[in-house]
């Protein structure tokens, strides 16, 4: 019997990395910070922590989070406007940078509703 490894297949890390370098350096720096707080989510537990770990997400996270609840809504509205202008292309690969921006926003809302609700006092699971 003979075994080998697993290859990646040079065409899909090709397709990833294309789909990657499309959103943009900025947008791609936003959708990781976004990501990184949708990952802090769970460990908010609606008490404020001053020191150790637990500042990155009683504090920091959510104070970032709202910023890109605000910021994201916003990029999209300017990719949508930029889309009136632009060739076919350009027009391809802002609805791809609409997409992924609408996808992370709903998820980073999601992800961190539990804790609005515990925050504002209205938890209604006990």
């Amino acid at each position: 019997m003979y075994y080998s490894e697993p290859v990646a297949d040079t065409a899909t890390v090709a397709n990833w990395m294309k789909w990657i370098s499309n959103l943009g350096t900025l947008r791609l720096l936003m959708m990781l910070v976004a990501v990184m707080c949708i990952a802090a989510a769970p460990f908010a537990n609606g008490t404020t922590y001053t020191r150790d770990w637990r500042l990155l997400p009683t504090v920091i996270a959510p104070s970032i989070m709202m910023m890109l609840v605000f910021a994201i809504p916003l990029d999209v509205c300017m990719a949508r406007i930029f889309m009136t202008a632009a060739d076919l292309d350009e027009q391809a690969r802002l609805r791809h940078a609409i997409y992924v921006e609408l996808v992370v926003l709903v998820a980073l809302v999601l992800a961190w509703t539990p804790f609005m609700l515990k925050v504002m006092d209205f938890w209604p699971f006990g």
